[in-house]
C-alpha cells in the first residue's frame, strides 16, 4: 500500500493543531463558568504538548485502525479534566463546557471552507466546479488548498464525531441532560470503560455496510455539505460586495 507521506505529515499536523484549540476551548469555558482545574494544570494554552498524551494520541489511532482494518483511525488530545463542582451552575455549565469544544471545530471548519472558496474564487486557473475537487498542478498553490482541504475535513470529523451521544464524547453530556434522573445515573456510569463503547461503535459501523454508509452519510457527509455550501455563498456575497 502506498502512502502519501506529505499528506499523512499535513493530516497529522492539522489534525494535532484542532484536536489542541478543541481542549483549548474546554479549558477556557471552564474556567470562564469558575472551574479553574485546568488552568491550574497548564491546559488554559493553545501549546499542542499541553494536550496530547499517549492513549489519546497514539494507542487510540492504532486500536481503531486495526479494529476497522484501516477505515476509521480516531485520534484525540488528552481530554480537559473539569470539576462540575466548582462550575457557578454545575449542570447546564458542564455541557456548555463541553460543547464548545465541537463548535469551536464547526467555526474552524466554516472560516476554512470561506479561505478556500475564496482562493478557488480569486485564482483564475483553479478549477472552479467544487471547492474539493482534485488539482493536479503541483504549484504551492496547490499544495495550500490541499491543506485547506484537510483543515475542513479534519474538523468536520472533529466536530461530528464529538457530538455523537456516547460517553466519554461532548455529545454525551448534552444529551445526558434530556434523560430521567434514574436513567441518567446508568447512563453516566458508562463513563468507567473510557473509549469503549466508542470503539465497539465503530466496530459495528465498519462492520454493517448499511449502517455505516447511512451514518456517514447523515451525521457527516451531509453537515460536512452544508458548511461548505454555507460558506460558499458568503464568500461569493462577500466577493461580490468587495468587487473583487
Amino acid at each position: 500500500m502506498d502512502i502519501d507521506i506529505p499528506r499523512l505529515v499535513a493530516y497529522v499536523v492539522v489534525l494535532v493543531l484542532s484536536a489542541s484549540i478543541h481542549e483549548a476551548m474546554h479549558a477556557f469555558i471552564a474556567y470562564d463558568r469558575g472551574d479553574t482545574t485546568a488552568a491550574d494544570l497548564g491546559r488554559l494554552t493553545l501549546n499542542p504538548l499541553k494536550h496530547l498524551d499517549v492513549a489519546n494520541s497514539l494507542v487510540l489511532p492504532l486500536v481503531t485502525w486495526f479494529a476497522t482494518f484501516g477505515a476509521v483511525p480516531l485520534a484525540g488530545a488528552k481530554p480537559v479534566p473539569v470539576n462540575p463542582y466548582h462550575l457557578r451552575r454545575p449542570e447546564r455549565d458542564f455541557a456548555f463546557v463541553a460543547v464548545a469544544g465541537p463548535l469551536t471545530n464547526l467555526s474552524l471548519a466554516f472560516f476554512g471552507a470561506m479561505v478556500l472558496v475564496g482562493i478557488i474564487l480569486l485564482v483564475p486557473w483553479i478549477d472552479r466546479v467544487s471547492p474539493f475537487a482534485p488539482h493536479s498542478t503541483g504549484t504551492a498553490m496547490v499544495g495550500v488548498i490541499s491543506v485547506l482541504q484537510l483543515w475542513v475535513s479534519v474538523n468536520m470529523g472533529l466536530a461530528m464525531f464529538n457530538l455523537i451521544p456516547i460517553p466519554p464524547l461532548d455529545g454525551s453530556r448534552v444529551f445526558r441532560m434530556a434523560l430521567p434522573a434514574a436513567v441518567r445515573e446508568r447512563f453516566d456510569a458508562l463513563e468507567r470503560y473510557g473509549f469503549a463503547p466508542v470503539v465497539v461503535l465503530m466496530v459495528i459501523l465498519n462492520r454493517s455496510p448499511t449502517i455505516g454508509a447511512w451514518v456517514g452519510e447523515y451525521w457527516f457527509r451531509r453537515p460536512t455539505t452544508f458548511v461548505v455550501d454555507l460558506a460558499t455563498t458568503l464568500a461569493r456575497l462577500a466577493l461580490s460586495v468587495t468587487g473583487a
